[in-house]
């Protein structure tokens, strides 16, 4: 069975790798339409995080403990930007604050395409209805991420916590992208079949 897999995943759907890379471009489509759904759904966004941006003295940067305690911020970079803060300061002991706001974007997107090349490896291997598995897929990602990780990070609350209107945008959010990240990845997936 195995081997019938990665036969059809390397002749019918093209190689693994490929797979994995057009996974990845759906993906940073997908995490770049969650941005642009953030900016327009109000409801998305937070009180916006106090990160202390460039210290104008020698005090080192915030311990582990400090950092947990940062108000909650908006929209998927401002998550990205406090997480990214929280490791640099807490883990590595190091002050990101003048870079937070490129690094939460780049976290973001990182995160939003590692979803879309596990995204591409499963649809290669197990063809399904694009749409659909693509706003499951969301959905699967929302409730790892914003229903599980983000609360254990300290970075939102649960989702039972959270307004009701920011918990569904979020979900209507991460539904978006599953769907995103399906249509880029089959775009893809049409363009290479036509060369």
């Amino acid at each position: 069975m195995g081997l019938e897999l990665l036969y059809r995943a390397t002749t019918v759907e093209g190689t693994p790798l490929g797979a994995a890379g057009r996974g990845v471009a759906g993906g940073l489509v997908g995490a770049l339409v969650l941005s642009v759904i953030s900016r327009v759904l109000p409801s998305l966004r937070a009180r916006r995080m106090m990160i202390p941006l460039g210290r104008q003295d020698d005090s080192p940067a915030p311990t582990l403990a400090q950092a947990l305690t940062l108000a909650q911020s908006p929209g998927p970079e401002g998550l990205a930007e406090q997480f990214a803060f929280k490791v640099a300061a807490g883990i590595f002991g190091q002050d990101i604050g003048p870079h937070v706001r490129l690094v939460g974007r780049v976290v973001h997107l990182a995160y939003g395409s590692a979803w879309g090349m596990l995204y591409g490896l499963l649809q290669a291997t197990y063809r399904r209805p694009p749409a659909a598995f693509g706003a499951t897929y969301g959905l699967v990602v929302w409730l790892v991420g914003p229903a599980f990780l983000v609360p254990a990070m300290r970075l939102m609350g649960r989702p039972s916590e959270e307004p009701p209107a920011r918990s569904a945008a979020l979900i209507a959010g991460h539904l978006a992208y599953g769907v995103a990240l399906a249509t880029a990845f089959e775009a893809l997936h049409v363009q290479r079949q036509t060369r």
